[in-house]
């Protein structure tokens, strides 16, 4: 049986909290990765644990984001952010529990995000979009910050796809008019296809990229060899990348 709205409510309040303390644990632990200060700590686990759901609030444009109104969000990155800082996590265990915890907290926010964006009156296709946004935003804003190409462009196990495939659970329960099931099993999906593509290596397929020929990598590989040896003009290595290396003959 579905649970009223206000018990709707209240239960994706309780995600939305849980993704806020899981992801700002792991902005903070990154802070220790770059050795900042405390303030640091605090920037990074504001960004990580709230960033996403600030612009999803943004572009609603609905008034104040929710972070900002409620207390507990800020209260909530600034607990996680002082445990972080004072006690100092590392070692296999570590290693074994911030997977789990990264992946639940994206689970969580594609959820939130999704929800919300529904219940705003959005149609499925930005209700996706902002499930996806609210779940992987806030890891990219810090990543810039970090000055980091944000992880989930590539090179990495899928994350953005996770956050995708639970929001379009939600959006399918509630379109059966379940919306609470659809939250928790968007939650479920979203975060155990998260660690099973990170336990076997899945990721999407990078760009094509045309192979060069044999003279042609072999004239590129012996560019990139001058410029750090014989440390010729930069001008003349990019034209022997283009066009090859001088002919003895013409001389």
């Amino acid at each position: 049986m579905e649970l009223d709205e206000a018990t709707v409510t209240s239960i994706l309040r309780v995600i939305d909290l849980t993704g806020v303390a899981g992801m700002a644990v792991l902005g903070g632990a990154l802070a220790r990765t770059h050795r900042l200060d405390a303030f640091g700590f605090v920037t990074l686990a504001i960004l990580s644990g709230m960033g996403g759901g600030m612009i999803r609030d943004a572009l609603l444009g609905q008034g104040p984001v929710a972070a900002l109104t409620d207390g507990a969000y800020l209260l909530t990155a600034l607990i996680a952010a002082a445990v972080i800082y004072l006690v100092r996590i590392e070692g296999r265990w570590w290693d074994r529990t911030w997977p789990v915890i990264d992946a639940l907290a994206l689970g969580c926010w594609a959820v939130v995000g999704t929800q919300k964006a529904l219940a705003a009156g959005l149609g499925w296709l930005p209700a996706l979009f902002l499930g996806t946004l609210t779940a992987v935003g806030g890891g990219a804003v810090r990543d810039v910050i970090l000055n980091k190409v944000p992880s989930i462009l590539g090179g990495n196990t899928l994350y953005a796809s996770c956050a995708i495939l639970a929001s379009g659970v939600v959006i399918a329960f509630g379109v059966l008019d379940l919306p609470t099931l659809g939250s928790l099993v968007g939650l479920v999906v979203g975060a155990t296809v998260c660690l099973v593509a990170r336990a076997r290596g899945w990721r999407l397929p990078e760009g094509y990229e045309p192979s060069l020929t044999r003279a042609g990598a072999h004239t590129l590989e012996l560019g990139r060899r001058l410029r750090g040896s014989a440390r010729l003009p930069l001008r003349v290595v990019r034209r022997m990348e283009h066009d090859g290396p001088p002919d003895p003959s013409r001389h």
